[in-house]
């Protein structure tokens, strides 16, 4: 056997480079190969690789067929024809399945150009699905085609994993039926061991059809949420992930009015909604992302605070809805909750060339509830977010544009928990210069706890600052300890350079 699999990985090594096509450690399956073959790929136990064997004569054949436990892992995927959507195709899923016995088995579905025939050949995996532990669909805006393929699970079925990735695609042309729009409570007894609940989209660019595009998105958005509100009630449910992922097309996140997702229950959803409310207290990991606005009633009553274990919140916002957000964590009175939010904030317009999302790896302290905020651009915004509970929180990062440097220090915003502040500075830092040389004696420090901090111009701008400027600003920080580093991007100072490595408040300057 020793000398089979050398054989083996020998012949198959040339194959990989042409042929394979892995992802996320999967099996795959691909349907351009010969019939009788169909591409067979395993995973040797004392090998780190995934090998390949796409022509092999009918003794090694055999000897693979004749082990169960390299099939318990299948990626089916469809390449540029629709190769899964034939009756050949269809046979083989059928027998590709069946290699593994009776072993638990993790399933992959991609599809780029979902038809009926795509939920035929999917069918024909339904006398197996009984022993499938993780189930991931790739099918764009095949919703029908994913509820229909739930819904035909045999009760106790033994998933514990289930993603749903819809790319939406502008070419797509046909509405959802209003029979698969909403999820059947049927699901919930046929999913008792499900553990991790994986919902999305992904939007690959900018369509020319706004408002198609809108109205496609909203459909695709509703179906989505509906269906995590009925599947959140699954007995064993820990893990929750419903995301939108869109490319950095500023135009995208300006739509009005941006509906991406929304917790709150629509009109005609109130038993679907009280019965979460009665299942979700388990729930120990919550992450959203791509969502306009979360309110008390749409985050707090769908995920209120687990007296029974400690769950983790992990959210991404736009800046526009800071008040809400923290007028919902302000609430979370159980200080044993962690926090994590992100939040895409636009600079200020012509200022910088892109937005800038800053996601800290706050530390973990069961003393504080935990937040990574960056602040951009509008004086509002952070005296909103401070009205509304900034200072009972624990932030580890801000980022601060220069207009909003002296509002912070002005407004005395104290962060005591505060370890890193990056500062944006534009082309012309003048007024930050103004302010730096401005003694305030009777201003106290308010972020004690500072370690970190960071100078930022803005590429190919040439950002020039004043030796005194950067004296100036830690002279009126009053940090109680020298800061740790300095670290500084894109700006040349004027002056003694030297100088600044001899701050007292600074114990090292790192040059980006």
């Amino acid at each position: 056997m020793a000398s089979v699999r050398r054989v083996i990985e020998d012949a198959v090594s040339k194959a990989v480079a042409e042929e394979l096509q892995v992802r996320n450690g999967l099996l795959a399956a691909h349907a351009s190969l010969p019939t009788d073959i169909w591409s067979y790929i395993w995973r040797f136990l004392p090998m780190t690789s995934l090998v390949t064997a796409s022509h092999v004569c009918s003794a090694w054949r055999l000897q693979l067929l004749g082990l169960p436990t390299l099939w318990t892992r299948l990626e089916l995927t469809a390449g540029e024809r629709p190769h899964l959507n034939t009756a050949g195709a269809t046979a083989r899923m059928a027998a590709l399945t069946s290699r593994s016995g009776t072993l638990p088995l993790t399933l992959a579905i991609y599809d780029e150009d979902p038809d009926d025939a795509t939920w035929q050949q999917i069918h024909v995996l339904k006398p197996y699905l009984g022993r499938l532990l993780n189930l991931e669909f790739v099918v764009p805006n095949a919703v029908g085609i994913v509820m229909r393929f739930l819904l035909s699970l045999d009760c106790q079925s033994s998933l514990r994993s289930l993603v749903v990735v819809h790319p939406l695609f502008t070419g797509f042309t046909r509405r959802l039926s209003r029979q698969w729009r909403r999820p059947h409570q049927g699901l919930l007894v046929k999913l008792p061991a499900l553990v991790h609940l994986e919902l999305g989209y992904t939007l690959e660019f900018l369509p020319t059809a706004f408002s198609y595009y809108l109205r496609t998105l909203q459909t695709t958005c509703t179906t989505l949420v509906h269906l995590a509100l009925v599947l959140i009630a699954c007995p064993q449910l820990e893990d929750i992930d419903v995301r939108v992922v869109g490319p950095p097309h500023e135009g995208v996140w300006s739509i009005s009015p941006h509906t991406l997702i929304f917790l709150e229950p629509e009109p005609g959803s109130g038993t679907i909604y009280r019965d979460v409310q009665r299942s979700t207290a388990r729930i120990h990991t919550v992450r959203l992302s791509g969502i306009h606005a979360v309110s008390e009633s749409g985050l707090l009553e769908l995920f209120p605070p687990s007296q029974s274990a400690r769950r983790s919140y992990s959210l991404h916002f736009r800046e526009n809805s800071i008040s809400s957000v923290f007028h919902v964590f302000n609430d979370l009175k159980d200080p044993a909750q962690s926090v994590e939010v992100s939040f895409i904030t636009p600079i200020a317009a012509g200022s910088w060339e892109h937005e800038i999302m800053v996601v800290s790896a706050t530390r973990r302290d069961d003393m504080h509830r935990e937040i990574a905020l960056p602040f951009s651009s509008g004086a509002r915004t952070m005296m909103d977010a401070w009205d509304a509970g900034l200072s009972q929180l624990h932030v580890a990062e801000l980022v601060l544009s220069e207009s909003l440097w002296e509002h912070a220090r002005e407004q005395r915003i104290t962060l005591p928990s505060i370890e890193s502040v990056t500062l944006l500075i534009d082309s012309d830092p003048h007024a930050l210069e103004l302010y730096a040389l401005m003694e305030k004696e009777s201003c106290p420090c308010v972020w004690p706890a500072l370690r970190t901090f960071r100078l930022v111009g803005k590429k190919d701008l040439k950002v020039r600052l004043a030796v005194e400027t950067v004296f100036g600003l830690f002279r009126n920080l009053r940090l109680p300890r020298p800061l740790g580093t300095l670290y500084v991007e894109g700006i040349t100072f004027i002056g003694d350079v030297k100088a600044i490595h001899s701050m007292e408040q600074v114990e090292k300057v790192v040059y980006v």
